[in-house]
């Protein structure tokens, strides 16, 4: 009887919205139909699984590749439309892509072509590295050149997501022979195509495998796989590189470096690594471009492009090298101005920054550049980013761009940008933009035809500092319009970094920020910074007379606030260039007083030029032209020096000569209903470089902060028709007296002089009833005044009364709040994040109403008080209103309006009762088993930023009764003499009844510390842009954790010596240290049985040290003698930690022994109080050892022995929480996910705050992560 083979499955020809079309291809996992969606009447691509009856696995990885396709969003990756089941048969639905894939291209191409969609190629692979996913089967048959010309990755079919918050990753296989795959490809064409091998079920024990075996299923396609992956190391983003580097070789060459006849001939060549050289095989390929490809096929993956995003960097670098513009501005370095398009061809130094800002933009709709003042942010746009849009760097097709600058008019600003692209007259968009600000999108969507749009907004913070409240709400609103606008539209915009958490409440902008719009600029490297400075000379063909001279330039821009300083000291070097020579002399520097006083000997020089008179005006000029919170301010020349025809002329001279003077930028009008244009300081470096202005500044506050209410009162009396009752009288006029009329505008002396007419009129009333009535007016006096007291006292009690009803309205909110902080916090605590992020944003919505609540009643109170100062109902309920305000900020983390609102306080807390509850003290009773613990106190005092601990007091002995302790945060320590000591940190609030029972252990294993139950602070107190973004933690709030055991100190190598010589060797092989990546490689190699040797490889260098031969650190001043056996181990899996705390408890040396929780590893790291490292808020380099502890130099970086840097040390006294190894963790909510936290010998300060923690995968090694161990506490005898 013959058998028949079961017919292919068929999908059905309509499902759906979709109508079959033709097949487009068929692979060993799925196959793809061209169909038309009848919806929306597109052409899309249809991918089912293949076979009759997928398996649970296959559905899952084709899950997973939807998962990949939709996290990584980016015009050079194929778009995913939707995912669904048909006949329970699971379908995904994407882009239909136009064109012909790579591997039917003809071969070779030139090498400029393979460049090109190179590039192309390698921003879609950076987007998915950037969204933590690893493709794993780059080849050409996976990536399309489309119609237009552009490049798309396709076929996510065996990516892996490498963290755990979009989707699990592969599950782990045990281990699989590649002896097995004797069966596998042997052709050419078999050699091509993607292949995913499961473990046997059960392989022959006998059989010996002549190829180490490995510990993942081989997933990829084998003429394309990575050395590692044929060695059984899990995919990493260094393996898509190398088989970038596989295709980029194969279309310049048209072959690829490697070949073999099987897969295990191909895995040998592939491991010997002996292939033709790229440029003796084609001699006429760039060198730079042969390099790029050499490195990402280099054996070793720390020796690769670290991932696809730096390999973009260096691609598009290479096709920048050429055809730079000469430069069109004879003045290469612009001062205090920032760098315009104009300037493109002499701004340099910000390369990398350029290339990720135009890549940022080819996929986010909405970028926004934050950064400290004078980091460079408009220069940046300007000169970089603008000028490469507007040349194509986006895509095919013209993109206009365009700029605006906020301003006090916004919206006006906004319509006198946009409307020209519209076709539209400025006074109608404005009109537009104030009715219906969240239609801008779709107007710019029908109305700007099929230009491309890029808009630069710069100084977004200005929205805040200049704008009216309600028009920056709008201009957000129609901001927010704008970013959903669709594809051909994309804005980018800057901001000052102080100003992101005030930004972020803006509405829309939070959401745009959130999902990844925010580029936080650092300060340029130092080979940046010396581009920067001898570029643009170059450029005109001058040079430096020494490398001096540009070290010296080079260090005083790298300072804080350099660059702006910087820049100016550059362009005063400029004009006294030797232009017989050439060159750019030494001696110029030194006349100008260096690069700090190059600024202020200008500024001065300036003012010097000035008679007395003008000079006093100069100084009232200035002045106007910074605001309240210290920033630039706006001006218009009426405001500043009158209007035509009544110029003040000391003001107007003065003027003038602070615009020659470059000092103040003279900025045109914005739009039509603009009379004039507006006056501004050069730059914010004037605020803090130039000491007679900052002298001005303090000697004017008192002076500024009236002129501003000035302001106000004339901006509102000139809205509201020059009403009589909003003139000033009395006190106010007594307090005016005191501004010199010549820094008044018109306006402002007309509100004064109106006010002073009516204030005399009324007191010339006086006298003359006075004069004729006088009899009268004594008898009258009386009821006059009483008149007076009765109407200031409904006055008084109208205010009271309006304030009780805000502050009734802000207790109701705050009641709200604390519901949603308690329900945010428990969704946090249960491992519900999505719902624990969108009750918190609810949370800090309504807190920003509480705040505003307690505000205006705050206000109203003020006003009554200024009526009648002496009243005391008044008096006590703003009191009351401070207070409750005091403790809303304590419990939001805004620590300066805390300090105001105590000074305030202060000044109406009569019978200082408010005082005494907010220094309430917390009151203790203590317990221990066995009793009888000596208890003492330590309190922890700040002193810039660092924590420490006060003499110790003794509090007497357990059991203790109703102990006093002020409200802070405190460490006790409880002693007993059969005891091990035990230490306790502990944040005591105001007020609060703290007991707490500790059992003392009997004994604690050597090098422990025992951590007892307790309270303590965890997550991020930091704004909410940074928590979301860059520290991805919960906030900060109370949690507790039971009593454990920790390590001292990080488990050094030879404690982890003496678990691998007790492992066969083969597993011993396996789990020793070993890892690498963009750093170097850590390794222990057995070089004779029993024999170990460490290896630390590093830029061509290799330490190496026997046991018992010391390491000698090279480029070390101090500490560069270590003891590697006491060195943290680093190089181990997680997998391998698990191996080593098993094998500790199964052998009874630390019985419960485990990895520590994110939660038990934080409390230890950082007490009770949620400092933000072990020893406070402030990280000094040689408080632990991260990137900044040896200068930085190359061969320094490396682990130190643990417990070298005790100023780091926990509240508990535990070593090396911050800095030195990452260690390795379980989480939470997923005890078999991998996670680490503590930052790294060769990371920065930020990275290594103890509350910032990373995902990471089972069998992960690098050079970075080592462990700490924790256990179950002791036993109590």
């Amino acid at each position: 009887m013959s058998t028949q083979a079961p017919a292919a499955w068929q999908p059905p020809i309509d499902f759906e919205e979709y109508h079959l079309l033709e097949p487009l291809g068929r692979g060993a996992m799925g196959e793809v139909f061209l169909a038309r969606d009848l919806r929306l009447d597109r052409l899309v691509a249809v991918k089912f699984i293949a076979g009759m009856a997928p398996q649970e696995g296959q559905r899952e990885r084709f899950w997973n590749e939807a998962r990949a396709i939709a996290r990584v969003q980016h015009p050079n990756v194929v778009g995913i439309y939707r995912v669904g089941e048909v006949l329970r048969r699971p379908y995904l639905i994407s882009e239909f892509v136009r064109g012909e894939s790579l591997d039917r291209l003809p071969l070779p191409q030139h090498w400029m072509q393979a460049l090109t969609l190179g590039i192309g190629l390698a921003r879609g692979l950076a987007a998915a590295h950037r969204r933590d996913v690893v493709h794993r089967d780059l080849k050409p048959a996976n990536v399309m050149k489309t119609v237009e010309g552009d490049v798309k990755l396709l076929d996510f079919g065996v990516a892996k997501l490498i963290d755990a918050a979009g989707g699990p990753s592969e599950p782990a296989r045990t281990q699989l022979s590649l002896a097995r795959l004797d069966v596998a490809p042997s052709s050419e064409q078999e050699l091509s195509r993607t292949l995913t091998v499961s473990p046997p079920a059960s392989p022959p024990p006998s059989t010996p495998s002549p190829i180490p075996a490995f510990v993942t299923g081989l997933v990829g396609t084998p003429g394309y796989m990575a050395p590692e992956i044929w060695r059984g190391q899990p995919a990493t983003l260094h393996s898509d590189v190398y088989s970038f580097g596989v295709m980029l070789y194969e279309l310049c060459t048209g072959t690829r470096p490697y070949r073999g006849d099987s897969a295990p001939e191909l895995r040998e060549a592939v491991l010997r690594g002996e292939r033709p050289v790229l440029t003796r095989v084609l001699p006429q390929v760039d060198p730079a471009f042969a390099a790029i490809i050499d490195r990402c096929l280099s054996l070793e993956p720390a020796a690769r492009f670290a991932s696809a995003d730096v390999l973009r960097e260096a691609l598009e670098a290479l096709r920048e090298g050429t055809g730079e513009p000469a430069p069109s501005n004879e003045r290469p370095y612009p001062g205090l101005h920032a760098f315009g398009a104009e300037d493109r061809a002499t701004f340099s130094g910000r390369g990398s920054e350029i290339r990720a800002l135009v890549d940022r933009l080819r996929s986010q709709p909405f970028v926004l550049v934050a950064g400290d003042s004078g980091v460079g942010k408009s220069s940046l746009c300007r000169a970089g980013v603008l000028p490469r849009v507007a040349q194509g760097a986006l895509g095919p097709g013209a993109w206009t761009t365009c700029e605006l600058v906020p301003g006090r008019h916004p919206l006006g600003a906004l319509a006198a940008t946009l409307a020209p692209l519209l076709g539209e007259s400025e006074a109608s968009l404005l009109g537009e933009l104030h009715a219906a600000p969240e239609a801008l999108g779709r107007r710019m969507r029908t109305g700007a035809g099929t230009r491309a749009v890029l808009l630069h907004i710069d100084q977004l913070e200005e929205l805040l500092t200049l704008a009216p409240p309600e028009d920056a709400q709008r201009f957000a609103l129609a901001l927010e319009s704008l970013v959903e606008g669709g594809p051909r539209l994309r804005v980018l915009a800057t901001a000052r970094g102080d100003f992101l958490a005030r930004l972020a409440s803006l509405p829309g902008l939070r959401e745009a920020l959130d999902t990844g719009g925010l580029y936080l600029l650092q300060r340029p490297t130092e080979a940046g910074l010396t581009e920067a400075v001898v570029a643009p000379a170059r450029a005109h063909g001058f040079t430096f007379e020494s490398p001096a001279l540009v070290e010296t330039l080079v260090s005083a821009g790298a300072g804080e606030g350099g660059l702006p300083l910087l820049q100016f000291a550059l362009a005063q070097l400029w004009e006294h260039r030797d232009r017989e020579r050439r060159v750019i002399p030494a001696m110029a520097l030194e006349a100008l007083g260096g690069v700090g006083g190059a600024l202020a000997r200008h500024a001065d020089g300036v003012l010097a030029t000035l008679a007395p008179v003008e000079r006093g005006a100069a100084r009232h000029l200035l002045s106007r032209l910074v605001t309240a919170e210290g920033t630039r301010a706006q001006r218009t020349r009426e405001e500043l020096v009158g209007a035509p025809g009544s110029e003040v002329g000391p003001a107007r001279a003065a003027l003038e000569a602070l615009v020659r003077g470059r000092l103040v930028v003279a900025r045109e009008a914005v739009s039509e209903d603009a009379e004039t244009g507006t006056y501004e300081l050069a730059h914010e470096a004037l605020l803090v470089g130039w000491d007679t202005l900052r002298g001005w500044l303090a000697g004017d506050e008192g002076l500024r902060v009236l002129r501003q209410r000035l302001e106000r009162a004339c901006t509102e009396w000139r809205r509201l028709g020059r009403t009589v009752e909003l003139l000033w009288s009395g006190r106010q006029l007594m307090e005016a007296a005191s501004l010199p009329l010549d820094a008044l505008s018109e306006d402002e002396r007309a509100f004064l002089h109106a006010s002073r007419r009516v204030a005399t009129r009324k007191r010339l009333g006086r006298i003359a009833a006075v004069l004729s009535l006088p009899l009268f007016t004594v008898a009258v006096y009386g009821g006059l005044q009483l008149q007076t007291s009765r109407a200031r006292e409904r006055d008084t009690a109208q205010a009271v009364s309006q304030a009780r009803t805000s502050l009734e309205q802000a207790r109701e909110e705050n009641t709200r709040l604390e519901a949603q902080r308690r329900a945010a916090f428990a969704a946090f605590d249960t491992a519900q994040k999505v719902e624990g992020e969108a009750t918190w944003a609810r949370a800090l919505a309504t807190a920003e109403r509480v705040d505003t609540a307690y505000r205006e009643a705050g206000n109203a109170l003020d006003a009554a008080l200024q009526k009648n100062p002496r009243h005391a109902g008044g008096r006590q309920l703003l009191a009351e209103v401070l207070f409750e305000r005091i403790l809303l900020a304590e419990r939001l983390r805004r620590p300066a309006l805390h300090r105001e609102l105590l000074q305030r306080l202060a000044l109406v807390d009569d019978t200082r009762d408010f005082q005494r509850r907010l220094d309430a003290p917390a009151r203790l009773d203590l317990e221990t088993e066995p009793p009888g613990a000596r208890v003492r106190v330590e309190r922890a005092l700040e002193d810039a930023g660092r924590l420490s601990w006060s003499a110790p007091v003794t509090l007497g002995t357990t059991p203790l009764r109703d102990a006093s302790l002020p409200p802070g945060s405190y460490r006790l320590s409880f002693v007993r003499a059969d005891r091990p000591a035990v230490l306790y940190p502990v944040l005591l609030e105001r007020g609060e009844a703290h007991a707490t029972r500790l059992v003392l252990p009997a004994s604690v294993p050597k090098g422990f510390v025992y951590v007892p139950p307790g309270r303590f602070l965890y997550g991020s107190p930091d704004d909410e842009v940074i928590r979301r973004n860059a520290m991805r933690a919960q906030p900060l709030h109370a949690l507790t954790t039971g009593g454990y055991l920790v390590g001292r100190t990080e488990v050094t190598h030879g404690e982890y010596l003496d678990f691998l010589r007790t492992l066969p060797p083969r597993e011993r092989a396996e789990r020793r240290p070993h890892g690498g990546n963009y750093f170097g490689d850590i390794s222990l190699v057995e070089v004779e049985p029993g024999q170990w040797e460490f290896q630390l490889a590093r830029k061509g260098h290799i330490y190496r040290a026997r046991e018992g031969e010391p390491l000698r650190y090279l480029d070390r001043e101090h500490r560069a003698n270590q003891d590697w056996l006491r060195l943290p181990v680093s190089g181990i899996s997680w997998e391998d930690a698990v191996a080593y705390v098993t094998w500790l408890n199964d052998t009874g040396r630390v019985p419960g022994a485990r990895l520590c929780d994110e939660r038990e590893w934080e409390r230890a790291a950082r007490g009770a109080d949620g400092r933000s490292y072990p020893h406070g808020e402030r990280l000094e380099p040689d408080d632990a050892n991260f990137d900044a502890t040896y200068g930085r130099k190359s061969l320094a970086f490396g682990p130190d022995e643990v417990g070298s840097h005790p100023a780091s040390d926990s509240p508990f006294g535990l070593a090396d929480f911050t800095g030195n190894v990452w260690e390795w963790m379980r989480s939470v909510s997923s005890p078999d996910q991998p996670t680490y936290g503590g930052g790294c010998f060769y990371q920065d300060m930020f990275t290594a705050r103890s509350l910032n923690h990373g995902d990471g995968e089972p069998r992960f090694r690098i050079p970075f992560i080592g462990l700490r161990v924790c256990a179950s506490p002791p036993a109590v005898h």
